[in-house]
C-alpha cells in the first residue's frame, strides 16, 4: 500500500498556526522553529509509515523538503517541486527530473512573461524564485490583484496562476 500526502497544511503547519499545545517540532530554519505537526498526526504517521510506503507530495523546492524531518527517516521517495521532482532516498532522481523539463518546456515562454510581469508588479513583496525551472513564485501584498494582473497577460491554456495566503504561484497546466 502506498500512502501520499501534502506535507504543508495537511500534516505539518506554520508557527503562525494555532494547532493546539501537543504539537511536535519538524522544521527549523535559521535556528527558529517553523513548521509543527500534532503529536497524534507525529504518532499516526510513525505507524502508518510501518505499515505502508509514504511517500510526502509538496510544492516546496527541494531545499525546502530537506529541511523537515518527520521523525521516520528519509522516505523511500518524495515528490517537491509540485511533483517536478522525484526524490529516492533524498535523491533527486535526473531521469524524473529530465522528464518533467522536457514536460513543461513548451511553457517557457509564458514563465518568462511572468516573471517579467512580477518584477514590474509594485504589489510584489518577496523575490521571485523559477524553482528547478519549473514553476515560479513569489509573495505579495495585494495577491488577488497580482493574480488578476497575471491572468490578463498569461495564456490560460499555457500556465495557470493562484495564490494561497500571500503566496502567489505560476505553474504550468501540463
Amino acid at each position: 500500500m502506498v500512502f501520499y500526502s501534502d506535507l504543508d497544511n495537511t500534516l505539518i503547519y506554520s508557527y503562525k498556526r494555532k494547532i493546539g499545545e501537543e504539537k511536535r517540532c519538524v522544521e527549523v530554519y535559521q535556528g527558529r522553529e517553523v513548521s509543527f505537526m500534532t503529536e497524534r498526526s507525529w504518532r499516526l504517521l510513525r505507524k502508518v509509515s510501518q505499515k505502508a510506503l509514504f511517500v510526502p507530495v509538496t510544492t516546496r523546492s527541494v531545499e525546502q523538503y530537506h529541511r523537515v524531518d518527520l521523525g521516520i527517516g528519509t522516505p523511500s521517495y518524495a515528490l517537491a517541486c509540485n511533483g517536478g521532482v522525484l526524490l529516492a532516498d533524498g535523491q533527486k532522481d535526473l531521469a524524473w527530473y529530465g522528464e518533467s523539463r522536457k514536460i513543461v518546456s513548451g511553457c517557457q515562454g509564458e514563465l518568462h512573461r511572468a516573471k517579467e510581469a512580477l518584477q514590474r508588479d509594485g504589489n510584489r513583496s518577496f523575490e521571485i524564485r523559477d524553482i528547478e525551472r519549473l514553476f515560479l513564485f513569489t509573495k505579495s501584498a495585494s495577491p488577488e490583484q497580482t493574480v488578476r494582473d497575471l491572468q490578463n497577460v498569461l495564456d490560460h491554456q499555457l500556465v495557470d496562476v493562484f495564490s494561497n495566503g500571500v503566496k502567489v504561484y505560476v505553474v504550468p497546466r501540463c
